[in-house]
C-alpha cells in the first residue's frame, strides 16, 4: 500500500463520516495554486469515480501580487488541463475593494471569494464546494479566536461541513475534506504524486495575525508538545459537539421566550426568560439580536452588549439599550422588543396597548369562587395577581387610575349562573360590554380595534365569568364591572411578573375605570 494511497483512504473516511457528498453530486474545489488546494483537487479527482460526484474547479486571482498572481493563475489551469477538470478563473482588485469598503485587505479577500464561490456554484450546478483548511489551519483558528475572546462558538474552530451562506435554505454546503490531515501529510502526498505547487509570499508576512500564530506561537507549542495542533483541533471538535447541542437547548427555549410580532419584530418574553438557566439566558439574548439584525448577523456584538441586556432585563436602571447595527432593545410590560433606528425614535414596534400576554402558549385557565375570605393570589400567564374583597362607601366612589389594578362589581358576578372569577386567554364567543347600556362587542373585534397584532391575540389575558370578559388584562374593564357607592367588590392588582415589578401607571385621580 503506497502513501498515496493510504493518505486517500484517510480523506475518503472522513468524507464518509462527514456525509460531505452523495452519488451524482457536484463538487467545486477552491484552487489557488498551494499545497493545500493542490492536494485537494488531485485527492478528490482520485476518489470520485468511487463517490460518483462530478468535480469543477474555482481560481480567484485577487490582483495582490502582480506578474506572481498570475502566474498562479497559469499553473492552476495548467494542473486543472492535465486532469480534464473545468475550471473557472475570476479576477478581482482587492486592494482597491478594500479601500471602498475600509476593510483590511485579507478580509475583503475573503469576503470576495466567498461571495465567488456562491456565484460558481449556483452557475455549475454545485452543491458543494471544497476548501483546503487543514489541521494547522484547525490549530490557528481557535487559537486566533481564544485570543480575541470568541465564546464557545469561536472555539469550535473550523467546521468540517457548513453552509456556504448561513440562513439560505438552498445555499451550498462548504466542505473541508483535508480538516484531519497535517501539512506534513499533504506535503509527502504531493510528493508521491509527483505533483508540485505554488507558494504565496504573503503568506510568510508576520505582521498579519494568522501568520504570526503560523510561524512563530503554533510552533513553540509545538516544542512543547508535538502533538499540540492535534489537540487543539480535538478539543475544538468537543467544543462543536457542545455548541451542537446548546444550540438545540436555545432553539427550544426560543420556542417558549421569542415570538415574532405581526411587523416582524422580534419579542423577548422575560417571565418565560427568566427560567430558563443563566447561560441559557445569554443566548437567547444573542439569538433576539440575531433575529433582529437585518442580515442575520452578530457582527461587532460581544459580551458588553450582551450584559448590557442581562440589565435591561433584570428591569433595573435604562429601560433601553442601544446596540451595533442601529438596533435598540426597549423594555415594555414584561417584554423586550428589539427595534430599528426609525422604529426606535419613533416608538413603532412596541405594543399598542398595554395588554399583559401570556409567558407561554395554550396556558389554560385559573379560577377564584367568590364570595372568599382574605386575600388570594392566582399565577397564571407567567404574572401573579392577588385578588381581595371588599365593599365601596356609601359616598363616591373614587378609584386611582393604575393599568394593572382594577376594581370589579361583585353584582356582575353573581348573575352569573357560576361564582367563578376565570384568568384565561380567548375564547369563540366571548363579549366585553363597552357601554353603560349593556352594549356588547365580541372580544376579537375589540382586539383588533385595539390593534393588538394578530400573532398576540391569543396570549392576552383576560379576567372572565362564563363568556363574558370583565377585564382585559392591561387594559379596560367591563363598563357592566365597574363598582357604584356602597357595592361589593373584587380588586384584582397585578403586582409582580415573576419576582419582578410591573411597571404600573399611577394618576391621582378619580376615574370611573
Amino acid at each position: 500500500m503506497t502513501d498515496a494511497f493510504r493518505f486517500e483512504q484517510k480523506i475518503r473516511k472522513m468524507m464518509k463520516r462527514c456525509s460531505m457528498v452523495s452519488p451524482g453530486q457536484r463538487i467545486l474545489a477552491a484552487v489557488s495554486g498551494g499545497a493545500d488546494s493542490v492536494c485537494l483537487l488531485a485527492v478528490l479527482h482520485a476518489l470520485a469515480p468511487e463517490f460518483s460526484f462530478s468535480l469543477e474547479a474555482v481560481h480567484v486571482e485577487h490582483g495582490i501580487r502582480g506578474e506572481e498572481s498570475l502566474q498562479d493563475c497559469a499553473y492552476v489551469e495548467r494542473l486543472c488541463g492535465d486532469m480534464g477538470v473545468r475550471l473557472t478563473v475570476r479576477h478581482i482588485r482587492v486592494p482597491e475593494l478594500a479601500q471602498q469598503s475600509g476593510r483590511t485587505e485579507e478580509e475583503e479577500a475573503r469576503i470576495q471569494r466567498y461571495r465567488i464561490f456562491e456565484e460558481t456554484a449556483e452557475q455549475c450546478g454545485a452543491q458543494r464546494v471544497a476548501v483546503a483548511h487543514h489541521l494547522g489551519d484547525q490549530a490557528e483558528t481557535v487559537l486566533w479566536n481564544l485570543i480575541r475572546g470568541s465564546g464557545l462558538r469561536g472555539l469550535r474552530g473550523i467546521l468540517p461541513v457548513r453552509p456556504l451562506r448561513d440562513g439560505k435554505a438552498a445555499s451550498p454546503l462548504v466542505v473541508r475534506p483535508l480538516l484531519e490531515t497535517s501539512r506534513e501529510e499533504i506535503e509527502q502526498y504531493l510528493k508521491a504524486r509527483g505533483l508540485s505547487y505554488r507558494t504565496d509570499r504573503t503568506n510568510l508576512d508576520k505582521t498579519v495575525t494568522r501568520n504570526k500564530i503560523r510561524h512563530d506561537i503554533l510552533p513553540d507549542m509545538i516544542t512543547l508538545n508535538a502533538q499540540a495542533p492535534l489537540h487543539i483541533a480535538q478539543a475544538a471538535e468537543e467544543a462543536a459537539e457542545a455548541e451542537a447541542y446548546l444550540e438545540r437547548v436555545t432553539a427550544r427555549a426560543a420556542e417558549r421566550c421569542i415570538f415574532r410580532q405581526a411587523d416582524r419584530q422580534t419579542v423577548l418574553l422575560l417571565a418565560s426568560w427568566q427560567k430558563e438557566e443563566p447561560y441559557v439566558r445569554r443566548r437567547l439574548l444573542r439569538e433576539c439580536i440575531r433575529r433582529a439584525s437585518e442580515h442575520g448577523s452578530l457582527k461587532d456584538i460581544g459580551a458588553v452588549h450582551v450584559e448590557a441586556l442581562m440589565g435591561l432585563a433584570s428591569g433595573g436602571g435604562e429601560k433601553s439599550v442601544s446596540l451595533p447595527g442601529g438596533l435598540t432593545a426597549v423594555r415594555a410590560y414584561g417584554q423586550i422588543h428589539f427595534l430599528s433606528g426609525t422604529e426606535a425614535v419613533s416608538g413603532a414596534g412596541l405594543p399598542a396597548s398595554g395588554a399583559l400576554y401570556a409567558q407561554e402558549d395554550s396556558p389554560g385557565e385559573r379560577c377564584v369562587e367568590v364570595p372568599f375570605q382574605g386575600r388570594q393570589t392566582v399565577r397564571y400567564g407567567g404574572y401573579s395577581f392577588l385578588l381581595e374583597c371588599g365593599r365601596a362607601g356609601k359616598g363616591e366612589v373614587c378609584i386611582p387610575k393604575k393599568r394593572f389594578t382594577k376594581w370589579i362589581a361583585y353584582a356582575t358576578i353573581a348573575q352569573k349562573e357560576s361564582q367563578k372569577l376565570c384568568f384565561r386567554t380567548r375564547r369563540p364567543g366571548d363579549v366585553l360590554v363597552v357601554r353603560q347600556d349593556g352594549s356588547r362587542k365580541k372580544l376579537s373585534d375589540y382586539l383588533i380595534d385595539e390593534k393588538i397584532p394578530a400573532s398576540l391575540r391569543d396570549r392576552v389575558v383576560l379576567l372572565a365569568i362564563g363568556s363574558e370578559v370583565l377585564w382585559v388584562a392591561g387594559m379596560r374593564i367591563s363598563e357592566g364591572a365597574k363598582v357604584t357607592p356602597g357595592s361589593a367588590y373584587v380588586k384584582v392588582s397585578c403586582s409582580i411578573l415573576e419576582g419582578q415589578e410591573v411597571e404600573d401607571e399611577r394618576e391621582c385621580q378619580c376615574t370611573d375605570s
